[in-house]
């Protein structure tokens, strides 16, 4: 059986936690885009080092403690302010939430510890960017997916865009990945892999910039006028069933300046703080009655509840001439749902709990 020394020290970890914190300098506001590929850069040429399967998926868990302590500290507020928690609790849920979603980093460690021996050029080009994919493809549905901070997010506004419409957000993290192993091989690799580095950057940016000159989409029949009511209802005041009345009439004064020339209508998520079930004969139906005179439609979000599963869902329904129902898949961890819910009722002495978590809605 082959063996090898591993050759890491706690410097490279401490490497690998600050090349996983910059990483949110790529999304907004920051918007700071070579860091979408800086940082995975500097995690590929860690990976690079021979190293035990085991130490690979530790420098991975560091990797990803430091990208989520970045990219998901704001949870803080929706546990501090909206959960009631004081100040260290909430901050010590965020630090155990970050330790736990950081866990599926390391099943890039996992998969990456199976190709020990293989040429640079052979890692950094096709094995490291393929495991990335396959990670965060595994994030996006792992306890009800978590599809943020994503590579293909960074570059929405660059010509990795373009691939987008194809291959989709997953599709252009393996683009921008792609360009870490690019970045890597530039200084590490011999002179024709070099050359092949430049040669990937450059097909991989140019295919992007071809695609975006294509036009996806082409209208249809006439134009369509939309509008988008936002009641501004404070959080605090939102959810206070003495106030339900008041918000939604809110709404409904909104809605109404603009019935006669929009075709569509928009309240936004939970706008209804309320199930759809339980505002069916004061809210929907009068709404629905009005859609269906003038020939419109109205997408408004609130809360479904299903009688036979008996599971409640993030939803909105779109009222016209019939009536039609999507839930929420994506749920926002501390705020929809809380992971294992049923361990953690001991902290309802710390924070408020929700009677029960909102479902991942599984329909179509």
């Amino acid at each position: 059986m082959l063996t090898f020394r591993a050759n890491i020290s706690r410097g490279d970890y401490v490497y690998a936690f600050i090349a996983g914190l910059i990483l949110v300098l790529a999304f907004a506001p920051f918007a700071w885009r070579p860091v979408a590929w800086l940082s995975p850069a500097i995690f590929f040429w860690l990976n690079l080092k021979p190293m035990m399967r085991g130490q690979r998926m530790r420098m991975a868990w560091v990797y990803g403690i430091g990208a989520f302590a970045g990219g998901i500290h704001w949870i803080y507020v929706s546990i501090h302010y909206f959960g009631g928690a004081n100040s260290l609790v909430a901050a010590l849920m965020v630090f155990l939430f970050v330790l736990l979603v950081a866990l599926t980093l390391m099943l890039f460690g996992l998969l990456a510890g199976y190709f020990p021996h293989q040429s640079k050029w052979l890692k950094l080009l096709v094995v490291f960017p393929a495991i990335w994919g396959v990670t965060e493809w595994f994030r996006s549905w792992f306890l009800t997916g978590f599809p943020w901070m994503q590579l293909g997010h960074t570059q929405v506004d660059t010509w990795l865009s373009g691939y987008i419409p194809v291959i989709g957000s997953l599709g252009a993290s393996w683009i921008v990945a792609l360009g870490s192993g690019a970045l890597v091989l530039l200084f590490v690799g011999s002179v024709w892999e070099r050359v092949a580095a430049i040669a990937v950057v450059l097909l991989s940016t140019g295919g992007g910039y071809f695609l975006t000159t294509h036009h996806w989409t082409q209208p249809v029949d006439d134009e369509i006028y939309v509008s988008m009511v936002q009641g501004n209802i404070a959080q605090a005041d939102k959810w206070v069933p003495e106030l339900r009345g008041q918000h939604i009439q809110k709404y409904l004064d909104m809605t109404a300046e603009h019935m006669e020339n929009s075709h569509l209508i928009i309240w936004p998520e939970t706008a209804i703080p309320d199930s759809f079930q339980r505002s069916m004969d004061d809210v929907i139906l009068p709404l629905q009655k009005i859609m269906k005179d003038l020939g419109n439609q109205l997408l408004v979000g609130g809360f479904h509840y299903d009688e036979q599963t008996k599971k409640t869902y993030n939803a909105v329904m779109s009222i016209g001439e019939t009536r039609e129902i999507y839930g929420k898949r994506h749920l926002v961890p501390f705020s929809e749902y809380t992971p294992f819910l049923e361990h953690l009722r001991w902290l309802e002495n710390f924070v408020r709990l929700p009677y029960d978590n909102v479902s991942k809605w599984e329909g179509k």
